[in-house]
């Protein structure tokens, strides 16, 4: 199963019709969901003049680090291919 097949498959099967309820299980659900899709790199934005930053939570990176896999800030998953 990949990442994202398990995303699906919790926003399917778990409170589909009340993601705002309050119960423990859909907030273990929403904790979940979002280190899963953590999980799956994105690329980093790029900012003129060699800066990049975080798409997801915008920390940001001095130069091209290729050998840095996860954010430092927030642990989303970094995919420097085809990166200026």
């Amino acid at each position: 199963m990949t990442y994202e097949e398990a995303i699906k498959w919790l926003k399917e099967h778990h409170c589909p019709d009340d993601w705002e309820c309050d119960c423990k299980d859909a907030e273990a659900m929403r904790l979940a969901i979002e280190a899963l899709e953590k999980q799956i790199p994105k690329k980093l934005k790029y900012i003129p003049g060699a800066f990049y930053s975080c798409p997801t939570c915008g920390n940001g990176y001095g130069r091209k680090a290729e050998f840095v896999n996860h954010c430092f800030n927030c642990g989303q998953a970094i995919d420097w291919e085809d990166t200026e």
